[in-house]
């Protein structure tokens, strides 16, 4: 997606229209979510059974995978902001913010991974990308003013995510092998797809187009 709205960003900027401009970034950021919720959901609730067809030593890594899944929410959403600011010709804010992020990171697992082991790497980790998505959407903010957080299709998405785990919690328990696993995130990934459908038209819509109907 980065990729796709790199060049029409860049003309966009060019020819300084930037109303059109704040469209493709609402658009970047609506989808930039839309398979990390229900993973971070997903993760919180079956995550060791997620580790496990890996290795079944790695289950104790559960909470871990929810932190780094967290993580990667903030930094996928940071991209998306830093892209349109990398687009709209302003690499050297890019640069800053990243010099700032990686200066975080690197700090902060020097304290907490000493403290705190696997458990301060992952923190360091949340807390960095925290800080990017939050340096990125400022200086973006200084560059195009008046983008909008699509709010609603992110509550979509937490909605059909918030659905797929009632549901999933509501089924019998079963044996923590590799089949029984694969049907379980089988069977949330599509109550996720099917309520994520009916409430947004946004993705309704996307989804006939990438079908072809």
């Amino acid at each position: 997606m980065r990729k796709t709205l790199f060049p029409e960003l860049s003309d966009l900027g060019a020819s300084e229209r930037y109303e059109r401009a704040r469209q493709l970034v609402n658009e970047g950021l609506a989808f930039a979510g839309i398979f990390l919720f229900p993973g971070l959901f997903g993760a919180f609730l079956i995550g060791d059974r997620i580790l496990a067809l890996y290795n079944t030593e790695f289950s104790a890594g559960a909470t871990i995978l929810v932190l780094l899944i967290l993580a990667r929410i903030f930094y996928v959403f940071g991209g998306q902001l830093t892209n349109a600011i990398n687009g709209l010709d302003r690499p050297d804010i890019a640069f800053r913010i990243n010099a700032i992020v990686f200066s975080i990171n690197i700090l902060g697992n020097i304290i907490l991974v000493y403290q705190f082991g696997w458990y301060g790497a992952a923190v360091a980790t949340l807390f960095s990308t925290g800080a990017y998505l939050l340096f990125s959407w400022y200086k973006l903010q200084e560059v195009v003013k008046g983008i909008q957080i699509p709010v609603v299709e992110i509550g979509y998405q937490l909605a059909a995510s918030v659905v797929m785990v009632s549901v999933l919690l509501l089924l019998p328990n079963t044996p923590q092998n590799t089949i029984f696993t694969i049907g379980i995130i089988t069977v949330g990934a599509s109550i996720y797809s099917a309520v994520l459908i009916i409430l947004s038209t946004r993705i309704r819509k996307s989804a006939v187009r990438m079908l072809g109907m």
